[in-house]
């Protein structure tokens, strides 16, 4: 999968419109209902749950995950719900964008066909929560009934002139920071990591350079393959800048033929 973009949720999330990121929303959601698992975090039971208190359990994510205290009062935020029905009509806009195009690629029929399969094992919304200013943006993106976090990103702004490929760090320790994270924080409760794939890909586009800047790694438990975890690091900080769990791992794991 070495230099294809990773594109899930129906493309761009909305959430990121006029953010300035390159960053992709990749978790959006895929269910098998209701099912409350250890190694995720959930904000209550209850699907009576508040926005208040998603809000409150996004940014204790923000802070547990990436160690990051931002002042949330003075970032913009951005509050997204997107249905079932709403998540199917977009993926039906995509299929008719595709079928549109002037530019036919071989692969876009597969493609299509894809997303046809897709729109079958949507069985649930997605809430996002999203804190944005000129330098950072943070996510947390959950599904609208188990209150499951689906995702969560934490991006920075560069001064592009300033990113040396040359001292991005390998795809070894790419892979090193991703799976001592996934150890750090349990994700998924995955016991025994088993890497099923790897994607390769320029985040940032308008760069200077022709060199893939990012790594997305697919991981799951050797023993139970239910526990899916995916990360994509920053091959120019090094750092986790975005993860997924649950049936957000999941619907990736689908898309892109993992």
């Amino acid at each position: 999968m070495k230099g294809k973009k990773i594109v899930t949720g129906i493309l761009l999330a909305g959430i990121l419109a006029g953010g300035g990121y390159n960053c992709y929303n990749l978790a959006q959601n895929n269910a098998s209902l209701n099912v409350l698992k250890t190694g995720v975090v959930y904000a209550e039971k209850s699907q009576e749950i508040k926005n208040k208190d998603l809000n409150n359990v996004a940014m204790e994510a923000i802070k547990k995950y990436y160690g990051e205290s931002p002042n949330f009062n003075k970032l913009k935020f951005k509050h997204t719900e997107e249905s079932l029905e709403e998540q199917i009509s977009g993926i039906n806009d995509t299929i008719e964008f595709i079928k549109n195009s002037k530019s036919k690629f071989k692969e876009d029929e597969q493609f299509i066909r894809d997303l046809e399969e897709e729109k079958n094992k949507i069985k649930f919304g997605t809430i996002s929560m999203a804190w944005i200013s000129d330098d950072e943006l943070y996510s947390v993106t959950f599904d609208d009934q188990s209150k499951e976090i689906l995702s969560v990103i934490y991006e920075t702004q560069v001064d592009l002139n300033k990113i040396k490929p040359e001292n991005f760090v390998s795809i070894e320790q790419a892979k090193k920071t991703a799976e001592d994270f996934i150890v750090k924080n349990n994700l998924d409760n995955i016991k025994d990591m088993k890497l099923t794939g790897k994607s390769e890909y320029k985040n940032h586009n308008d760069a200077d350079y022709d060199v893939e800047d990012t790594v997305m790694f697919f991981y799951q438990d050797a023993n139970d393959s239910s526990k899916k975890a995916n990360l994509v690091i920053d091959r120019n900080s090094g750092k986790v800048t975005y993860f997924s769990v649950g049936y957000g791992a999941e619907r990736e794991y689908i898309k892109n033929d993992i």
